[in-house]
């Protein structure tokens, strides 16, 4: 009697329990399964075993193919968000903004008066300015910009080296020059309070109300105003700030001015400093003992980024916007700012607490607070102010605040606006104090980049932000395959034991293989959105003399990828090369004829790429260095693809051979290395060497350039930029008579391309047991020519249709980030009928032979989501056909749609059924939700045969259709069952006998926001079987999950997670539990196991029987689960209740923790057996987001 029970082995800490090892999975191989070089085979080349302990069946699964500036208003609601498991608690974060005169500078000295002065009003002091280049010429008013700016000696208040006229564009006698770009953005641009302002409005927009909760603080102005000039009501006025001495311009040292503001004889000139107070010494900032009325500019709370917004955008002269006033001085030689940051942090603290106390909220209990400091300098003010406080021991305050019975660590990230080099050490240690960051930065994008970097760390872990450290966070499934680990290494440096074993233990005997060995998880930790893959050793050797090799695979769970190149902080993390400049990193750039050729993405390619970027070469060349330097991104949709040598057994015909038989492509390729293959959101697919960790190759789609430029300012949690998000394929495949392993890939909701390229060589040169830093060099040099080791084969939609120049923005609601789109490009013109039904490629392809000669390969896939807005699209409009729905077939070999070349038209379902020829669409039903073949097609073939012919996949509206299909492209859809449910997830297959197959899938998903149509309701598992070769099918059993409701934005009941997957007869779900009245609880993670009759698998109650009341969930765990992963005997799934650990905190590398939490079930000393194709298409599986 199958029951459940436990074992923990620490997998590098992670947790793991186990199902009993009652299951044999009996897998017939998929086609091209994900995540594997399996060749196009056939659920017939060899029948299954038995399962333990149960009767005979016939398991498969099938393409287990993993598994997806214009305003426009859309309502049509189906959209997942991946990153929703994120949100579900927004923090509040609060800016703490430096107010003092020093931001109207540039960081050097330089100030720009915020004034506007008559060139006509006094003709005398305008002799002054007479040699000024450029001229003042005919403009009717000027600015003063003061070169080497400081606080006077008494009796003056100012003094300058010189003034730099600027000639501005108003005239008080015509409105329509008021507030003129150059006299406002341009003006001020190199002013640390401009930086600062358009950094955090620009962090603003990327948030809107339903994300981080925000608040506003000023340093203690007392009064602040504008004088009377930027107002643009007159140039000039008698309210000026006086004077300022000139220094060192002998010409200007003769003149002064006089009218309409007296500064005081020759030498001597007036500005239009902002005003605090009256001026006087009182009204320093830093004599303030509580902070005046208005310290607290917005309220901390929720929907209020709007509000802030209008705050920071307001220009000079604006009485509502951030007015830049103080009143600092002069002690003997030095300077000192009227900048009381220990009074501000003080003021952050009481409005950290008032927030804590106002906060009704459910989850107020676990919400985090971050204070966000943007300053131009360290704490300042007059002597005795400095004497007595302290803004680096007053940060400590901010290790615990309690209030109302809340405590909180908060940290403090500092952000310098040009911080000058002798004041950096105090803002440091005001971040250090507090467990924040510190960053001195230039520009407004770094800004941006950090202030998103501070909304990031809100949404860590609790226990992570009390220990200083960033949280991880894991959204896709962990795999396991193939390593050479001979004579490898722990992620320490010590030499792995039992890496080769012999039988009995005898050298001279036979090597025991080891297949199935490592298991990689892929997470990525926040703040950063860094990824974060990691390697275990899936079992050990262990010396067992009943075992008939003399030895038993017991679990062991030791780290990988140890430190090869002085960064002991990444050991046991996939990395980049240390030096940028070693990167293989590639693109595509067409040659408007149809081809193009693949282009190394470095800065000596900056002219040729720049215009794909849309971006000046200068721009382009300090975007490729950024882009290049950056760490691994996130794998937030993207599970890894292992490659390891090929290795079917039986081979599939005698050109593919074995290891050993020269002239075969498994014997000529019998020492590849396995190479991992991933998708990240730095804008790359990545090939990284299993063996050491380290990234070879790296690929940029042509379409995804021009969005480069977003991953400068940093990502926004809530309207995050999505770029390689979709699982890699890996196939094997025989083109022309040869065999090739092919990657594809999509880019989820990155994108709508899929691209193919040959990885035939990949791995190859550089022996699979060499792993130093020199065997590292030299296999970089194998990928370091373009289409070298790694060869581009197609684009579909073809690159070349593709225009970079388009940007369009729409504003959404139906479940997109943000509730934004950005087009960063589009098709253009020239792309055909069947290129613009593509939809945002969260579809993973399937592929597989069309016929029985392997003369035809196909690549069947869905075309994915797209928004309602085709309509509105440059090169789209309302003659447009709607993208999302359309089922694809395409020629392996070529990317062109088999049997239909121009892509002129598609077919389209009638009611339920249709035909076409390469592509073919369903249709969409007026639900509220705009259609989608979202999911992966699960492709199989009839028993016996090599021939892929039919693929199952369900849609948005709730339609689970059967796809058939053949060599000449001939395409038929037939709906099997309408549920009337979204359905986003791929399905499972399951043969029994020769004829019967049954169908496996859920509705509804975990990431549908439940403010969506779809997002709410009750969803169920389903088990159908094919009605083959009559139409339709019959239900065999359904599972209600728990309904969900939707309470204060959050999710009440339960949905599926992921695809469910199959071992043996057993079919094995997750689904994700949710409380809206306890939302500080974690999500429950579900793992359901049921028969493919419906009927419980597991004794779950452990009475020793199978009763009729059974529970169907054999196991629940923290989190939220990913895709069950069965490979070897064994199931895996992680969940995002992953663990923290000890981390640089500010956007570096992360210490010696471990990240995801797996849970593994199967025996923990019966690894390693069969051939290691057990499994083969979950490879590189990926749950639904």
């Amino acid at each position: 009697m199958r029951r459940l029970r436990h074992f923990l082995t620490p997998l590098g800490g992670a947790s793991l329990d186990s199902l009993p090892p009652a299951f044999a999975p009996a897998f017939r191989r998929s086609y091209g399964a994900a995540g594997r070089c399996a060749p196009a085979a056939t659920f017939g080349d060899f029948a299954p075993p038995r399962a333990r302990g149960r009767r005979r069946v016939r398991a498969a699964k099938g393409i287990l193919s993993v598994l997806a500036v214009l305003c426009w208003t859309v309502s049509a609601s189906a959209q997942l968000d991946p990153l929703t498991i994120l949100r579900r608690v927004p923090p509040t974060v609060i800016v703490v903004f430096d107010t003092s005169l020093e931001m109207l500078t540039d960081g050097a000295d330089t100030f720009y008066d915020p004034g506007f002065y008559s060139s006509t009003a006094d003709p005398t002091v305008m002799n002054a300015f007479a040699a000024a280049s450029p001229p003042i010429g005919a403009a009717k008013t000027y600015r003063r910009v003061f070169r080497n700016f400081h606080y006077a000696v008494s009796p003056g208040k100012y003094q300058a080296d010189r003034i730099a006229p600027v000639a501005a564009t108003w005239d008080p006698s015509n409105a329509l020059t008021s507030n003129a770009v150059a006299d406002t953005t341009t003006y001020f641009a190199n002013t640390r309070w401009q930086v600062a302002r358009n950094g955090l409005a620009q962090a603003l927009t990327e948030t809107n109300t339903s994300a981080a909760r925000w608040g506003l603080l000023r340093l203690r102005q007392k009064s602040p105003a504008w004088r009377s000039t930027p107002g643009g009501t007159a140039a000039g006025g008698s309210d000026c700030d006086k004077p300022v001495t000139i220094l060192t311009d002998p010409t200007q040292a003769l003149y002064g001015d006089t009218t309409p503001c007296n500064a005081g004889g020759l030498g001597k000139y007036a500005t239009y400093a902002p005003l605090l107070g009256a001026g006087a010494a009182a009204d320093a900032g830093y004599a303030q003992s509580t902070a005046p009325s208005g310290t607290v500019v917005v309220t901390p709370g929720a929907n209020n980024a709007t509000a802030m917004y209008n705050v920071v955008a307001a220009q000079a002269g604006n009485p509502s916007g951030i007015i830049p006033a103080s009143v600092g001085g002069r002690t003997g030689t030095t300077d000192y700012a009227d900048r009381p940051l220990s009074y501000a942090l003080d003021d952050a603290k009481a409005a950290v607490m008032s927030a804590m106390t106002g906060d009704s909220a459910a989850n107020r209990t676990c919400r985090n607070y971050i204070i966000v400091l943007v300053t131009g300098g360290q704490d300042s003010g007059d002597a005795t102010y400095v004497g007595a406080n302290n803004a680096a021991t007053r940060a400590t305050q901010f290790l615990t605040i309690t209030s109302s019975g809340t405590t909180r660590s908060v940290p403090i990230h500092v952000i310098g606006i040009k911080v000058k080099a002798a004041e950096e050490a105090q803002l440091q240690s005001i971040a250090t104090n507090s467990r924040g960051v510190y960053h001195n930065v230039t520009t407004e994008s770094e800004v941006t980049r950090w202030v998103n970097y501070a909304v990031q760390s809100g949404y860590a872990r609790q226990a992570d932000i009390d220990a200083g450290n960033p949280s991880e966070y894991v959204t896709v499934s962990p795999i396991v395959g193939t390593v050479n680990l001979t004579a490898g290494k722990d992620s320490a440096g010590a030499a792995l034991p039992n890496d080769v074993v012999h039988i009995g233990g005898v050298s001279t005997n036979a090597i025991v293989p080891q297949r199935s060995n490592v298991l990689i998880s892929a997470g990525f930790e926040m703040p950063g959105f860094y990824g974060r893959l990691r390697a275990f050793r899936t079992y050990k050797p262990v010396t067992d003399a009943t075992k008939s090799s003399g030895y038993k695979f017991v679990n062991d769970g030791t780290k990988l990828w140890p430190d090869l190149d002085s960064r002991p902080s990444l050991a046991g993390q996939a990395r980049t090369p240390s030096s940028a400049s070693s990167r293989n990193v590639y693109t595509y750039i067409p040659n408007g004829a149809g081809g193009g050729s693949i282009v190394a993405f470095t800065t000596t390619n900056a002219s040729t790429l720049a215009p794909a970027m849309n971006l000046t070469a200068t721009a382009a060349t300090t975007l490729i260095d950024y882009v290049r330097q950056q760490p691994l991104g996130a794998p937030i949709g993207s599970t890894p693809a292992l490659m390891d040598p090929p290795s079917l057994d039986p081979p599939p015909d005698n050109d593919y051979g074995r290891a050993g038989s020269t002239g075969t492509f498994a014997g000529d390729h019998e020492n590849r290395r396995s190479i991992l293959f991933v998708g990240l959101n730095d804008g790359m697919m990545h090939a990284i060497d299993a063996r050491t960790g380290y990234e070879v190759w790296a690929f940029i789609p042509y379409n995804l350039l021009p969005k480069l430029r977003t991953l400068y300012d940093g990502q926004s949690v809530e309207q995050f930029e999505y770029f390689v998000d979709s699982s890699p394929k890996l196939a094997e495949v025989k083109i022309s008579g040869v065999w090739h392993s092919l990657l594809l890939f999509g880019q989820g909701p990155g994108g709508i391309f899929y691209q193919c390229f040959d990885v035939s060589e990949a791995g190859m040169g550089v022996a699979p047991d060499k792993d130093t830093l020199s065997d590292v060099n030299n296999l970089l040099q194998k990928f370091d020519s373009p289409d070298e080791s790694i060869v581009f084969r197609w684009a579909f939609p073809n690159y070349g249709h593709f225009d970079p120049a388009i940007k369009q923005t729409f504003t959404l609601s139906d479940g997109t980030p943000g509730n934004k789109l950005v087009l960063w490009g589009d098709l253009s013109a020239s792309a055909t009928y069947a290129e613009k039904t593509v939809g945002y490629t969260w579809s993973d392809p399937a592929v597989g032979p069309l016929d029985s000669t392997r003369s035809v390969n196909g690549v069947v896939v869905g075309s994915g989501y797209f928004p309602d807005i085709e309509s509105a699209i440059t090169n789209r409009g309302v003659s447009g056909p709607k993208a999302g729905t359309t089922m694809f077939v395409l020629n392996a070999d070529t990317g062109v749609l088999v049997g239909n070349s121009t892509g002129a038209t598609c077919g389209t379902v009638s009611g339920t059924s249709g035909s076409g020829t390469g592509c073919l669409s369903v249709g969409d039903v007026s639900n509220a939700r705009k259609n989608a073949l979202h999911a992966d097609p699960t492709a199989a073939g009839d028993y016996g045969s090599p021939v892929v012919n039919k693929a199952y996949i369900g849609d948005i509206d709730g339609k689970y259709w059967k796809f058939g299909f053949d060599s000449t492209g001939a395409l038929t859809a037939n709906l099997m069952v309408d549920t009337g449910v979204p359905i986003y997830a791929s399905s499972a297959l399951l043969f029994v006998g020769s004829t019967d197959v049954y169908m496996f899938f859920a509705t509804g998903s975990d990431s549908l926001p439940t403010s969506t149509s779809g997002g709410t309701g009750t969803f169920r598992l389903y088990g159908l079987k094919d009605n083959s070769p009559a139409s339709g099918a019959t239900t065999k059993f359904t599972i209600d999950l728990a309904s969900v409701t939707q309470s204060g934005g959050l999710a009440n009941g339960e949905r599926p997670s992921t695809s469910p997957t199959v071992a043996g007869d057993i079919v094995f779900y997750t689904s994700t539990t949710e409380v809206a009245a306890t939302p500080c609880v974690d999500f429950t993670a579900n793992l359901y196991a049921v028969t493919y009759s419906g009927s419980a698998a597991y004794d779950a109650n452990n009475n020793g029987r199978l009763d009729n009341n059974e529970s169907n969930i054999v196991r629940t765990a923290t989190g939220r689960a990913t895709a069950p992963f069965i490979v070897d005997q064994h199931l895996y799934f992680a969940t995002s209740a992953g663990s923290g650990g000890a981390g640089s905190g500010n956007g570096g590398s992360t210490g010696d923790r471990n990240g995801a939490k797996i849970e593994a079930f199967g025996d923990p000393e019966d690894f390693n057996n069969g051939v290691g194709q057990v499994g083969v298409r979950i490879l590189s599986w990926r749950e639904i987001r």
